[in-house]
């Protein structure tokens, strides 16, 4: 048979596979991302060939593959081309979900097939591996590891292949020499004994998808055709979600208003792990940004629904109350002021003068420029914000960073300062030093959101002991995640994390 004709629809997998069981024939299932198939592949193949009459395989789309910056090498089409060149497998189909667990489910294969290297289920941090195998075991189908040489893929690849930029690159190497997946992967650990409190604004993130249609004849005003809309749980919603995917204590407050739905929309939105403290805020609605885009994710131009104004004396007393009530045995305070309104002077004083370090972030938008500078935070432990940030205040638009960040440190009389230069990568300052890592983002689908989540984990890091010096690449590290996600869609998640460290540094 061809090999094109060896590469189906996945739809049409799952009737072959229907028919050649019936037919009374065993099929056996391969499932990866096969980014580099080597000789290790081949082997395993071939003794996954001899289980069973026919044998298939199904591919993680480009957009699940998550194995670092650069990741995947080779685009689907590709991977998918090259396994069918191979004989010994009959069928090549791109899978429709991020794991294998839905495809078994559907195709129900006599046999799955995983290489040797998985069958210790402890050393799997998503933990999908067991339930991979679970999900076999459920309608009576065996699960086979094949147990011959073993290659990395992964390693080929970062030896062979130019995934980054050069500086990049050279600076990955570097890393590689001082450290291995493991360290970083027990400094990210690190963070999960944290109790954590997260308190700022709800913002609601609305994407309006349309195709432009044109010009309206009468009037100078763009015409578009609405598709659909999606909402997203972003501010400090977001934070939170990505400190509870890391944290095994958080506990959010927040406040939302009490003339939309939101209130509802949002707690279904944070993780349940999460402590949630909801306060309303009388006649006023939840802070919503309406996003119009393009198909291609292309923004035409956004619309809010907010009350900028200070909230109300009861509101920020009844803050200030569910704050001392969850302060007390606190490891960390992360404060993201998106300046709609919740954070008070009076608020921040209460806060500043708890015994629980806090980290802050005060952004910068359309609705508050020029008025939320994150000079307002004076005595912080932690900042992290992005360069605009940092140069409003200070009225420098161009120009050295370094000063600027030395001219804040006595301002406010932080030490511990992250600032992401987006293309630029970002620095670290750390007591007078200055630590530099270059981007590492590869694939940008949306900015939205990705500085919230470069703050969460980087205050996790430094109030959990991160060292200094590899603050910014792990800042990097989990930027790239987050630019790769639509908005606030789904947070940054420890295994996503975990396996982008082990893919940049094997």
């Amino acid at each position: 048979m061809p090999s094109l004709k060896r590469i189906v629809e996945f739809d049409e997998l799952k009737k072959l596979v229907e028919k050649l069981q019936e037919e009374g024939k065993t099929v056996a299932l391969c499932h990866g991302c096969f980014d580099l198939v080597h000789p290790g592949h081949v082997r395993h193949f071939k003794e996954a060939a001899k289980q069973a009459d026919v044998l298939i395989v199904t591919v993680t789309p480009d957009r699940f593959v998550n194995k670092g910056p650069g990741r995947p090498l080779f685009k689907e089409a590709l991977r998918l081309e090259q396994l069918a060149s191979l004989r010994m497998i009959h069928y090549v189909a791109l899978n429709k979900w991020p794991t294998s667990i839905e495809t078994i489910t559907e195709l129900h294969p006599n046999i799955y097939i995983k290489g040797g290297e998985y069958e210790d289920h402890s050393k799997d941090i998503s933990g999908n591996i067991k339930r991979e195998v679970d999900a076999v075991e459920a309608y009576g189908g065996k699960v086979y590891y094949t147990h011959d040489i073993v290659f990395s893929s992964t390693k080929l690849i970062n030896q062979n292949f130019a995934l980054l930029p050069e500086t990049a690159q050279n600076y990955v190497k570097q890393l590689r020499s001082e450290y291995s997946s493991d360290d970083l992967e027990a400094l990210i650990e690190r963070f999960a004994e944290l109790k954590v409190v997260v308190l700022g604004d709800t913002i609601i993130d609305e994407y309006c998808y349309c195709v432009p249609m044109g010009r309206v004849e009468k009037a100078p005003i763009i015409s578009v055709r609405y598709v659909k809309e999606e909402r997203y749980a972003g501010g400090i919603l977001a934070i939170a979600n990505h400190a509870a995917q890391f944290a095994k204590n958080v506990t959010l407050i927040t406040v939302v208003g009490d003339r939309d739905d939101h209130d509802s929309f949002a707690r279904t939105k944070i993780d349940s792990k999460i402590g949630s403290h909801l306060l309303v805020r009388k006649e006023s609605h939840t802070v919503t940004k309406r996003r119009f885009l393009t198909s291609n994710n292309q923004k035409l131009f956004e619309v809010g629904f907010l009350k900028n104004d200070p909230i109300d004396s009861e509101l920020e007393q009844e803050v200030i109350e569910t704050l001392r009530s969850v302060l007390s045995d606190a490891d960390l305070l992360i404060i993201g002021d998106f300046g709609h309104g919740l954070l008070t002077p009076k608020i921040i004083e209460f806060a500043i003068k708890q015994n629980v370090p806090i980290c802050v972030n005060a952004q910068t938008n359309s609705s508050n420029f020029g008025f939320n500078y994150i000079t307002r935070y004076a005595r912080a432990d932690f900042l992290s914000i992005d360069e605009n940030e940092i140069r409003l205040p200070f009225q420098t638009k161009v120009g050295p960073i370094d000063p600027l960040i030395e001219k804040l440190t006595e301002a406010i009389h932080c030490r511990q300062i992250n600032v992401t230069l987006g293309p630029s990568g970002s620095v670290f300052y750390s007591n007078g030093a200055f630590h530099r890592a270059p981007a590492l983002a590869t694939q940008i689908v949306d900015t939205v959101g990705a500085g919230d989540a470069v703050f969460t984990l980087t205050a996790l890091a430094w109030r959990s002991g991160f060292p200094a010096e590899i603050m910014p690449f792990l800042g990097n590290m989990v930027g790239a995640l987050a630019v790769a996600i639509i908005g606030n869609k789904e947070p940054v998640t420890k295994s996503a994390l975990i396996k982008s460290v082990r893919g940049l540094l094997a």
